[in-house]
């Protein structure tokens, strides 16, 4: 069985590696930051290959703006802040459920900051570090689980994510004429870290493993340890939207398909 140690360097050498081949060596790319563990981990190694610029999408003072702030300080990032408003939250959120008018309300709520950020990348190249919480335990839900059942939540979520999430997301991209690339989804990673015995590949804590290999690749122990905010509530898009529902007195989806733009407080 492989150590703590071992398996933070085989899944960082995997990572490394698929961000290398995604990174447009010697171009540029766009960073989807949210000054998180996920993201940090993808922007350092990306640095490495590409002129990487960041971009975080939020409410002013929202904690993605805050801790994204810090985190490009401490990483050496180009960074700027894609502000939100309430106009711009609704007006975006109306044109995405148009292009994609499947999406439920939690699924509208944390691709919006994604499908905003990809119409202000100034590269066409865009990384994300969406998979980790899949891959490493980061979701409250996996709490309390027994191995097997943990193991079976988290191998079905990455199917999930895969299968549904990852199509999705990419077509958001082409809607907007970028190239989205997810080193966590890429099979150097997945395919390692799917291998490992449970118990290392989720930890003592929310994506212990994943906070190994941060370490191990020499992020600040501020990053390291950051906790888990999902991109809907760092963002501050969620509480929008749920003030959106309660000023109309309507469900938020029946709300934005109305196309009449009404809403109060606006």
């Amino acid at each position: 069985m492989p150590s703590d140690l071992s398996a933070a360097q085989q899944i960082l050498e995997g990572l490394r590696e698929a961000v290398r081949e995604m990174a447009a060596p010697g171009g540029r790319l766009t960073l989807a930051f949210s000054g998180g563990l996920d993201s940090s981990v993808v922007g350092a190694l990306a640095r490495e290959h590409a002129q990487t610029s960041a971009l975080t999408v939020g409410y002013p003072n929202s904690p993605d703006l805050v801790n994204a702030s810090e985190a490009a300080r401490l990483l050496g990032f180009g960074w700027r802040p894609v502000l939100l408003n309430d106009e711009l939250l609704r007006r975006e959120a109306v044109a995405l459920l148009k292009a994609f008018p499947r999406l439920n309300a939690v699924t509208l709520s944390f691709e919006l900051p994604l499908w905003i950020l990809l119409q202000h990348a100034p590269a066409h190249r865009v990384l994300a570090g969406q998979g980790a919480d899949e891959l490493f335990g980061g979701y409250a839900r996996y709490e309390g689980l027994d191995r097997e059942a943990l193991r079976e939540a988290l191998n079905r979520d990455v199917e999930s994510l895969l299968r549904e999430t990852v199509p999705r997301e990419e077509a958001m991209a082409l809607y907007h004429g970028k190239e989205l690339r997810l080193p966590y989804c890429h099979p150097l990673v997945l395919g390692p870290t799917q291998a490992l015995p449970i118990s290392l590949r989720t930890g003592p804590r929310r994506k212990d493993l994943l906070r190994r290999v941060a370490a191990e690749a020499g992020l600040p122990s501020s990053i390291v340890e950051r906790p888990k905010k999902a991109a809907q509530y760092g963002s501050g898009v969620m509480p929008a939207l749920r003030r959106f529902a309660k000023t109309e007195g309507r469900p938020i989806l029946e709300l934005l398909r109305t196309g009449d733009g009404a809403m109060r407080g606006l």
